[in-house]
């Protein structure tokens, strides 16, 4: 399962890389990261989403009632918070390159093969 999503990164990751073709003024692991993001939060929601079926998440719902004045509070909450870790892991990290270099070559990577 773990090589399925590492594969999902790396497809993401290459669709802004291009296989190092990308022009001089993108920023493709910054992009990535952001799509990722957005990624993660939507997987967050839905699974908030369920898991508020089993388990009651009201005491949540009331640390963030000041935030329902400002127009997508919780959303902008939740972005800020998911970035910096994807931009430590994936950017300084160099996650992003160690991805790709390994699965560039990789059998289930069907474009290459």
């Amino acid at each position: 399962m773990m090589k399925v999503i590492k594969y999902f990164i790396f497809l993401i990751f290459n669709n802004f890389y291009r296989d190092g073709n990308h022009k001089e003024n993108d920023m493709p692991h910054v992009t990535a990261a952001g799509c990722l993001m957005l990624y993660e939060w939507c997987v967050l929601l839905i699974g908030t989403f369920f898991l508020n079926k089993y388990i009651d998440l009201t005491f949540i719902a009331n640390v963030l009632k000041p935030l329902d004045d400002i127009v997508y509070g919780w959303g902008m909450i939740m972005c800020i918070s998911m970035y910096p870790i994807n931009h430590y892991y994936f950017i300084k990290k160099r996650l992003f390159d160690r991805i790709y270099d390994e699965f560039k070559n990789d059998k289930i990577n069907t474009k290459k093969n």
